[in-house]
């Protein structure tokens, strides 16, 4: 299965897929529907362009059909580009349990890899999403955190679980107490 950037020319069928993943699991993105439903393509296209390229869109495909989507955010501000974030993760339903999810997020790892000064990952997902919880854990992410009442959908709240890799060979020094 190919899997690749997103690019502005995939801005339709990006747009299709995105509003797919919000209205059926609006618990699992900080964006919402109704927000992204009315935005131009042309505006899609633009956000797929992002230069330099902070904001890289992977993609799985099946024949022409795009059909799972993730997100590697790289911050802009020098002291925080040792690290990224993944989010906005969705694999349709009917490609689920095929390993599209497993093989998108081992592509994404694989690149992120390959980004110089890049040491860490960190993600976070959706309590009571076990699926995808267990797809992290697999791949090596490391739980560090409960943040409670994190997205809201109407009345209800949503908690997310924090999740880390380390990209390096070096692991992370964690001191316990702190030194006067």
């Amino acid at each position: 299965m190919p899997i690749r950037l997103i690019v502005p020319t995939d801005a339709a069928s990006y747009q299709a897929l995105r509003l797919r993943a919000l209205r059926e699991h609006p618990e699992a993105f900080l964006a919402s529907y109704d927000e992204e439903a009315d935005t131009p393509i042309e505006e899609i296209a633009q956000r797929l362009a992002s230069t330099p390229p902070d904001i890289l869109h992977f993609g799985a495909w099946h024949d022409e059909a795009l059909i799972g989507m993730l997100v590697l955010l790289r911050p802009k501000r020098i002291k925080a580009r040792h690290k990224a974030s993944l989010g906005g993760m969705y694999v349709v339903p009917e490609e689920r349990r095929s390993g599209v999810g497993r093989q998108l997020l081992e592509h994404v790892l694989s690149h992120a890899q390959t980004l110089s000064g890049l040491e860490a990952l960190t993600l976070a997902v959706t309590v009571g999403n076990e699926a995808a919880r267990q797809l992290y854990l697999k791949a090596g992410f490391v739980p560090y955190g409960i943040e409670p009442r994190f997205i809201r959908v109407g009345p209800d709240y949503h908690d997310v679980e924090w999740m880390y890799q380390s990209l390096t060979t070096h692991p992370v020094e964690r001191k316990d107490e702190i030194e006067p």
